[in-house]
């Protein structure tokens, strides 16, 4: 072993308890940079690599779909997953600010797709 690579007891996360077990890709990641610079990445720098550009560990979801179909001689792609929420409360705060369903688009579909007011339907004022 080169004197830059680690072995996954010697990874740990900034908190020191939880070994970093993205071993093969640091040993990977540490042989196509110079040794100088191998080197100089400490443990909590290294998993955060590993987090980004290593192997990705796929959730399960409680229902998981997936279905592909020729669609007009193309081939299209189905899925439907459900699952319980993982995101953290910071994370769905940040995603709802950012991506807001109350916008003049969905207003809009909202107004063109509605089926129109009759008295049939449902009683209204406007009719």
């Amino acid at each position: 072993m080169s004197e830059h690579e680690t072995t996954a007891t010697d990874l740990v996360t900034s908190d020191g308890d939880t070994p970093l077990t993205d071993e093969a890709f640091i040993r990977c990641f540490q042989s196509m940079v110079p040794d100088n610079v191998a080197d100089s990445f400490d443990p909590v720098q290294l998993k955060a690599i590993a987090m980004v550009f290593g192997t990705r560990r796929w959730r399960r979801h409680a229902f998981d779909r997936r279905l592909v179909f020729a669609l007009f001689r193309r081939n299209c792609y189905f899925f439907a997953l459900a699952g319980g929420e993982r995101r953290s409360a910071k994370r769905r705060l940040s995603d709802r600010l950012l991506h807001s369903v109350a916008t003049f688009g969905n207003a809009a579909f909202a107004l063109v797709f509605s089926p129109p007011c009759c008295s049939r339907c449902l009683p209204c004022s406007m009719c």
